[in-house]
C-alpha cells in the first residue's frame, strides 16, 4: 500500500498539492512507520517470555515440514532477514519507543539499499507461497490484492 500510493505512484504531484500535502504527508508517515514495525514483527523470536509468536521463526522451526521444505523455509528466512536486520534499529529507537537520543540526533536509522524493500517482499511471497500451498494448497497471492485496493482508493480520489 505504501509503495503504491507513494513511491510508485505517477500521479504523486497531485497528492503534493498544496491542499492536500499535509493529509498526505501525514498519511504517508503512518502507512511507512506502520509497515515497517508490522515487516520486523515477522522477525521476532518464535518464543518470547515463554510465549509464541506467530513470526517466520516459529513457520520454520516449528511447522511439520520434510525436510526439502524446511531447507527451502529457512533458505529464505536467511534472505528475509538481511533487510529485517537492516531495519531493527529503527525499531527498537523509534518506532516501538521513543528513544530518547535518537529522537534528539534526528540521524536516519535503518537505511537499505534501494528497491531491497522489493526483493525482500518478492521473498516474502515465495514464502507464503510454500506455507499456503503445503498447508492448505496453492499460492496466496496477499501483494496483488492489496496493489489493486489501492489502485481503487487513488481512483476513487480522482
Amino acid at each position: 500500500m505504501q509503495r503504491t500510493l507513494f513511491d510508485d505512484n505517477p500521479n504523486l504531484y497531485v497528492l503534493e498539492k498544496d491542499s492536500f500535502q499535509r493529509f498526505f504527508s501525514l498519511l504517508n508517515n503512518v502507512t511507512l512507520e506502520y509497515a515497517l514495525q508490522q515487516l520486523i514483527k515477522l522477525h521476532d523470536p518464535a518464543i518470547m517470555n515463554g510465549k509464541i509468536n506467530l513470526t517466520i521463526n516459529c513457520i520454520v522451526q516449528y511447522g511439520d515440514w520434510e525436510k526439502k521444505v524446511r531447507t527451502d523455509l529457512k533458505s529464505l528466512s536467511d534472505e528475509l532477514e538481511l533487510l529485517a536486520g537492516c531495519l531493527r534499529a529503527a525499531r527498537n529507537k523509534v518506532l516501538s519507543h521513543n528513544d530518547f537520543l535518537a529522537c534528539m540526533e534526528n540521524v536516519p536509522i535503518g537505511c537499505f539499499e534501494e528497491n531491497k524493500d522489493r526483493d525482500y517482499f518478492d521473498k516474502l511471497q515465495e514464502f507464503v507461497n510454500i506455507v499456503h500451498d503445503k498447508t492448505i494448497g496453492g499460492p496466496y497471492p496477499f501483494d496483488s490484492l492489496v496493489q489493486s485496493y489501492t489502485r481503487e482508493f487513488l481512483s476513487a480520489l480522482k
